[in-house]
């Protein structure tokens, strides 16, 4: 074990240069290709790379060290490994620290600089960050609860192309949270959210399609993302689509079947 675990170091060594030229970690050692088949193998080069500074080497090293893919488990140093990148700037390591901040796994919990760092992150671009910003802003995690800011927040994150965001927002415009009702921009960003396969989006959508609120009731529609809510596994929708069957006739369902396949082939849905 001892020469191999040597072998496997001077293997990384080896090829330390071809990963960081191609940009990404990724090497062959003989016949075994590290990435996916051999995960202590790819965790020593992670490690190389990070420690030469390789930010994105840096967020995969912590990665695995939090998951405990190719070495024990061990969340405390997947964090510092993460702090370093996130000062470096990756608004995905701040991402990382920030949830952990939150939730107070592998240190203390702290809401406000889990904000902060959340906030850094969307300064940057991350979508995944600014939903989280509306989130602490709307529950008051971290800050003042303050529905009107949430609600700006989840339409940035949602125009960011955020899916879960995109329904959090058409939801706060269907609902008026924080921002006037407005039902039929609400629709819009549902579609778009359901396009991801958000199951709670196709369920909004059979809802505002049966009681015609967003336009004229359209049963047959509302049907159709009450099978596509159904196919994504929303657990409200198995029993609303039993009350539209029992309202349409058979070949209006067999349409709104057909209907339903056809837009989960077209965008790549399960």
């Amino acid at each position: 074990m001892r020469f191999e675990r040597r072998d496997r170091r001077e293997c990384a060594a080896r090829w330390r240069r071809v990963a960081a030229v191609k940009g990404a970690v990724l090497a062959v050692c003989g016949m075994t290709a590290i990435a996916g088949a051999n995960d202590e193998a790819e965790l020593l080069i992670l490690r190389d790379a990070a420690e030469r500074g390789d930010v994105r080497a840096q967020v995969g090293y912590a990665d695995r060290l939090a998951t405990g893919r190719g070495a024990a488990a061990d969340v405390r140093a997947a964090l510092e490994w993460w702090a370093k990148a996130a000062l470096a700037g990756d608004p995905d390591a701040m991402v990382r620290v920030a949830d952990h901040l939150a939730d107070g796994r592998g240190v203390a919990a702290d809401p406000a600089r889990a904000l902060a760092l959340w906030r850094r992150a969307a300064d940057r671009g991350h979508a995944g960050a600014m939903a989280r910003v509306a989130r602490a802003m709307e529950s008051g995690s971290g800050t003042p609860a303050n529905a009107v800011e949430a609600a700006a927040w989840w339409r940035r994150a949602a125009e960011a192309g955020e899916p879960s965001a995109q329904y959090e927002w058409g939801r706060r415009l269907d609902d008026g949270i924080g921002v006037a009702a407005a039902p039929a921009e609400a629709k819009t960003w549902y579609e778009r959210a359901a396009q991801h396969g958000v199951a709670e989006a196709m369920t909004a959508l059979a809802r505002l399609y049966a009681e015609g609120r967003a336009g004229p009731p359209n049963l047959r529609e509302a049907y159709v993302w009450c099978l596509l809510a159904e196919r994504m596994g929303d657990p409200l929708a198995r029993r609303n689509c039993e009350i539209l069957s029992a309202v349409l006739s058979r070949f209006e369902r067999f349409r709104a079947v057909r209907e339903a396949s056809a837009r989960a082939r077209a965008w790549g849905l399960p």
